[in-house]
């Protein structure tokens, strides 16, 4: 996981050399599992838009890894201007662990899909 956190900054910094009006993300939940999430904020100021997609983490469970995923992207939900949920998710999700899925949470600022 490490080595994927190593490689992905490579890639932050060779993008910061050159930045482009748009930066496209996928799969930023890879990143946040281990990476400083300062550094991916960092390119936040490099382009005028940034699209970005991630999972927020149901299915890793409560260990360590989950946890920090989960962490990490609440804090860049709270840094996002918009943000897309997808309510399937989030009932699937509560229907896993035992939860109400009567009122279904959709947070101001959720994960982007």
């Amino acid at each position: 996981m490490l080595s994927n956190v190593k490689l992905i900054d490579n890639i932050f910094a060779e993008y910061l050399k050159n930045p482009c009006k748009v930066l496209f993300i996928n799969d930023v939940a890879l990143y946040l599992q281990a990476g400083d999430p300062n550094k991916l904020f960092s390119l936040f100021d490099s382009s005028p838009a940034v699209i970005i997609n991630g999972y927020y983490c149901y299915t890793l469970g409560g260990g360590k890894l989950g946890k920090r995923e989960r962490e990490n992207m609440n804090a860049l939900q709270k840094r996002c201007d918009r943000v897309i949920s997808s309510k399937l998710r989030i009932v699937k999700a509560e229907m896993e662990n035992g939860k109400e899925t009567n009122d279904i949470p959709v947070p101001r600022h959720s994960a982007p899909i």
